[in-house]
């Protein structure tokens, strides 16, 4: 698993993996989501790229200054690949998405995977 962990630190991903895809209805939220929010971006950029009913919005959570909001931290794929100077937010990853997955199957075991201790990191 460590050897994952590092490939994943180091950036040796496939951008697939990593993207998100939520559904988005504009106009219905008080706390806008990361979903969203790209779809807003898009919006701004081309009229035409407006979500449909029920359309999904991918996008992915990249590296930022410490402390910011996740929402502060979301693009598109298509944006992602198009500046490359953007790094995947490994440690979110890690940490939200992936540790809480193996979390639910481990806390069975009684082991507490988002201790750094259990990955050798």
């Amino acid at each position: 698993m460590y050897k994952q962990w590092s490939k994943i630190l180091k950036g040796h991903i496939n951008l697939k993996d990593f993207i998100f895809a939520k559904e988005v209805r504009l106009g219905q939220y008080v706390s806008i989501p990361p979903a969203a929010l790209v779809s807003i971006e898009n919006t701004k950029k081309d009229p035409m790229m407006a979500p449909k009913y029920q359309e999904r919005v991918k996008y992915v959570v990249i590296s930022g200054k410490q402390g910011s909001r996740v929402k502060d931290l979301v693009v598109s794929p298509d944006e992602y690949i198009k500046k490359h100077n953007y790094k995947i937010n490994s440690k979110y990853y890690i940490e939200n998405v992936i540790n809480n997955a193996l979390g639910r199957v481990f806390e069975t075991f009684k082991v507490d995977v988002n201790v750094e201790e259990f990955w050798g990191l």
